[in-house]
């Protein structure tokens, strides 16, 4: 029998996702929804299956989500006073193309490619690993694994783009081939450089999600969180709620990918993060600049409860001064083809998504059925989601998918089991970091997709490490979210 071709299967894929769409919203009728509510129930479940079969690019899904919400919001009779016509219907849809969140991706990315294209971003890393590793002589595998964790610390701060970060994390590693003999894993090969390929994508998914700006999604679920529990989410705020936890996890995933990948090649010269070095030359006019700029960038950020600028206002007003004519180092023909627009378009059509599921009621509708499970207690709230998002993300590649479904159906949560305000935002922003660290499968977001494509690990090798990793996360956010996060909160 012939095997189907990835084409026809996609299209098979993506009439079934209509198909099932329309029986969603055909079950939907008689209750206390609105036809505009019910027919988004349809295009939620649409959207959902066409995620989880993979049937559609991100970018090209989001053009038929476009299209469903449009017809979706439209009220074709004219008869409901202050329905939207399809103009406004399709306004409404793309209302969120104008907020803050996205736009914040593109002067994101622009920042990261500009530091990156300088030296600076390289130079900063490299510095942090000669420093941790030794300037001379050789040095253990183990050290020059957490130089690359430690250096992710600042350079988080700096580049507010985990794919760059990322991409940057695979130049270095690139490096350690020779001097720790990496190999093809089915044949003779050191472990070691499986703990390496999988920290390069594991170390910007988990600082990633460590505070506003870690990562493009993150400033999406921000904005998310903000209109839904009145709660400012400024820059210092998710600083205090998130770093500490995500801390804690470099360090247990750096321990446990040690253990599991030992280097067999013992001590190496580290004379390569000198000649890196090296042939960077001494510090030149555009990485001074970029440096104080994002000096400047970081202390805004810090300071946010004092002058009240907000992040995204910070990450514009910092691009463009390194974009200004003839004295910033930025070149638009240059950096702009390094800019996420799809990025950008993702984040802006999955916020209007969530806006227009909250405007037809079908999140209070879905926060109605949940109440009816009887769960009232914050941890068991907590459990449940984290439980959720883990089997969610197995089927959704996309962690800004991900989070674009499972955030606002937290909040429903939250909401439902009557939970305050700070306790509807940690649970938001747990589930959040569960969308970010469920990475048991190469295609479980853009840092794995990246690195696995390089062929030093198996799928196999990632699963092992994230049913380790990933219960450690459990224990980690649990109690903090649990317990500290609230808090935090309460005192903020």
């Amino acid at each position: 029998m012939q095997k189907m071709s990835k084409s026809n299967k996609d299209l098979l894929n993506f009439l079934l996702a209509l198909v099932l769409g329309v029986i969603a919203m055909l079950l939907m009728g008689g209750t206390e929804l609105s036809v505009q509510g019910q027919r988004m129930v349809g295009v939620t479940i649409t959207i959902m299956y066409i995620w989880i079969s993979g049937c559609m690019p991100l970018a090209a899904s989001c053009l038929v989500l476009i299209i469903l919400e449009t017809f979706a919001a439209t009220d074709f009779t004219g008869a409901v006073e202050g329905g939207y016509t399809m103009s406004s219907a399709l306004s409404a849809t793309l209302k969120s193309f104008a907020s803050t969140t996205p736009v914040t991706v593109i002067v994101g990315t622009a920042l990261a490619a500009v530091v990156k294209s300088s030296g600076l971003a390289e130079r900063i890393v490299y510095l942090i690993m000669r420093l941790v590793a030794g300037k001379h002589g050789k040095a253990k595998a183990s050290k020059v694994l957490a130089a690359m964790y430690i250096a992710d610390v600042p350079a988080s701060l700096m580049i507010p783009s985990a794919t760059g970060r990322c991409a940057l994390y695979m130049s270095i590693a690139e490096g350690f081939e020779g001097p720790f003999h990496f190999g093809d894993p089915d044949k003779e090969h050191n472990p070691f450089q499986k703990a390496v390929w999988i920290s390069v994508a594991l170390i910007p998914i988990i600082m990633g999600g460590a505070f506003l700006t870690g990562a493009e999604a993150t400033i999406m679920v921000g904005g998310l969180i903000e209109a839904e529990t009145q709660i400012t989410q400024g820059w210092g705020i998710t600083f205090a709620i998130l770093w500490i936890p995500a801390l804690l996890l470099m360090a247990v995933s750096y321990v446990i990918l040690m253990r599991r990948y030992p280097s067999n090649t013992g001590d190496v010269d580290v004379s390569f993060i000198n000649q890196k070095l090296a042939e960077l030359g001494k510090m030149k006019r555009n990485e001074i600049y970029c440096l104080v700029v994002l000096v400047a960038m970081v202390l805004l950020f810090i300071t946010d409860s004092l002058h009240g600028i907000p992040a995204t206002f910070v990450l514009v007003l910092m691009c463009g001064v390194l974009f200004l004519p003839g004295i910033g180092p930025g070149k638009w023909k240059v950096e702009g083809k390094k800019i996420s627009w799809d990025g950008y378009f993702i984040i802006a059509t999955a916020m209007g998504f969530s806006s227009l599921l909250d405007t037809f009621g079908v999140m209070d509708f879905f926060a109605g059925k949940i109440a009816l499970l009887g769960i009232s207690n914050y941890l068991v709230a907590l459990l449940v989601m984290i439980v959720v998002t883990l089997l969610v993300r197995l089927g959704i590649a996309s962690i800004t998918s991900a989070a674009t479904l499972l955030v606002p159906i937290s909040m429903a949560v939250g909401s439902a089991a009557g939970l305050s305000a700070p306790q509807i935002a940690s649970l938001a922003w747990i589930t959040y970091v569960f969308c970010r660290v469920s990475f048991f499968l190469p295609h479980q977001g853009a840092q794995l997709i990246m690195t696995y494509g390089v062929g030093f690990y198996k799928k196999e090798d990632l699963m092992k490490s994230a049913c380790v990793i990933t219960a450690a996360a459990l224990v980690i956010y649990f109690i903090w979210g649990g317990f500290i996060a609230p808090m935090i909160y309460g005192i903020a």
